[in-house]
């Protein structure tokens, strides 16, 4: 049984990740485009994968360049995404009392900027 399972994606789209207002239905459309694309990675990565009882998440974002971002920002942007994973089975909810963050971190990576998200399993 795998302890954990990662997916690789883009990174959040900006309108999902600032303070800047949005029409909602411009917001609908992109939040649901990110929530089918974690869906769709989450059931092509399943494999044997067994949903745990308990989660840890990790988001590992990689930037393309030094441009200051707000991390939790970014996090927060990642919530469709974390919707459709666990529309994908690979976790029973994202509640607390199923889920928690294992951590948030960055790095710079000009080649291949995304976001990887990784569900370890706790018991």
């Amino acid at each position: 049984m795998n302890d954990s399972i990662t997916i690789e994606m883009s990174l959040p789209a900006a309108e999902l990740c600032g303070n800047k207002p949005v029409h909602h239905m411009k917001l609908a459309g992109i939040k649901k485009a990110q929530r089918e694309t974690a869906w769709k990675l989450g059931l092509a990565a399943k494999g044997s994968w067994v949903t745990p009882k308990h989660a840890a998440i990790y988001l590992h974002f990689r930037w393309p360049d030094m441009i200051r971002r707000d991390l939790f920002n970014y996090a927060s942007g990642c919530k469709a995404a974390i919707d459709g994973l666990v529309d994908a089975g690979l976790m029973v909810d994202d509640n607390w009392q199923v889920m928690s963050v294992g951590g948030v971190t960055a790095q710079i990576d000009r080649d291949n900027p995304g976001v990887t998200i990784t569900i370890e399993r706790n018991a």
